[in-house]
């Protein structure tokens, strides 16, 4: 379960959790309005009937409620997109009750937009339908429940439970207004990431090859290193004689080399290896989980293939000196490229187009 997902598990939680607290201080609000009642009101309160109607019953309803819907959100075989909508299901179930049980009382018929309201925060529309679908036939059944409360049913009752058909579809309509609100700043939240991720990447890299660069070269090497990777091996490479092809033919012409050697490099070298242009005509490769004869094969199919090439208006062959070098245990990230290095101006000593291993 990734960050998002373990958020949203904790939403609902919390949903239902105040969900349960609402249900607590309504059981208690209507036991502090028996006392009231008692006490203030010249009416005849029957203690056993008040308890049923306003106390029992309603109470076992959204508690019982609550309870079930705890349970599926926790379910395996309930998929995440119902799970999202089970609290707000919840929700529209106490709206319900409260909704019959005062049906007097005219702000029961705006109750039903808190759970469409609520639905919001998932970024649903499929979500906030079915919520509004359960509204709708709630308050549907609503209007012909004033039965449960015949001594204090008035027709003004019926005008109330209508307008809350009227309240759900306005909520519903102002939830689409809000979702699609949502979904473009989340729209701009994604390309504003990728935009990040795109500059991050291109600062990683050198521009005129597409590899990467020396800084992000030693920040691998540096991780690879802490990890203590088995078999990490670094290759230098250095084009032999450079400073004479760009003084000689041209920096278009040198520029053509670096290119054909970077992609070659990606071709030969394959998985498992880091390839970055290190400064000027100098390469560096990063290998792990690769033999040093493996690394040694490839650096020298690299340095044969690029020794056959023949570039346009350059006459002359181009070949590299290629040093080799592998981790050992306690070794540091700088420690391992300047072994490296070092090979690779062994190399260079030793007659260069060739490989030389330390």
């Amino acid at each position: 379960m990734n960050e998002r997902e373990k958020g949203i598990s904790s939403w609902r939680s919390m949903l239902l959790h105040h969900l349960m607290l609402v249900v607590l201080c309504i059981c208690t609000t209507e036991l502090l309005m028996f006392f009231y009642l008692q006490r203030r009101t010249a009416a005849e309160i029957e203690p056993v009937r008040y308890f049923i109607k306003y106390l029992l019953i309603p109470t076992g309803i959204n508690v019982l409620t609550t309870r079930i819907g705890s349970r599926l959100i926790h379910s395996s075989k309930i998929t995440e997109q119902w799970k999202d909508a089970i609290p707000l299901y919840c929700i529209a179930i106490v709206s319900f009750t409260l909704s019959v049980v005062h049906a007097r009382f005219a702000i029961t018929a705006g109750i039903f937009m808190v759970p469409i309201l609520v639905s919001v925060v998932y970024g649903n529309e499929q979500t906030t339908k079915r919520v509004t679908g359960l509204c709708l036939m709630l308050a549907v059944i609503s209007l012909i429940m004033p039965a449960y409360d015949p001594d204090v049913y008035r027709m003004d009752d019926v005008m109330n439970k209508s307008l809350s058909i009227l309240f759900i579809i306005g909520a519903y309509l102002l939830s689409k207004a809000m979702l699609f609100s949502v979904r473009q700043r989340e729209e701009a939240l994604r390309e504003s990431t990728a935009e990040r991720g795109r500059l991050r990447e291109h600062l990683k890299r050198d521009a005129m090859t597409g590899l990467y660069n020396h800084v992000e070269f030693y920040r691998y090497l540096e991780e690879m290193v802490a990890r203590e990777q088995a078999e990490i091996h670094v290759a230098v490479i250095d084009i032999d004689d450079f400073k004479k092809v760009n003084d000689t033919y041209g920096h278009e012409k040198g520029n053509d080399v670096l290119i054909e050697l970077s992609e070659l490099l990606t071709r030969e070298c394959g998985t498992n290896c880091h390839i970055s242009r290190y400064g000027g005509e100098e390469f560096a490769v990063i290998f792990h989980h690769k033999t040093a004869a493996t690394v040694h094969d490839i650096m020298e199919a690299v340095r044969k293939k690029l020794e056959g090439i023949t570039l346009s208006g350059l006459p002359v062959t181009i070949s590299i000196s290629v040093g080799i070098a592998a981790y050992e245990e306690g070794m540091t990230s700088q420690l391992l490229f300047e072994k490296a290095d070092e090979a690779m101006y062994l190399a260079k000593r030793s007659g260069k187009n060739q490989i030389q291993t330390l």
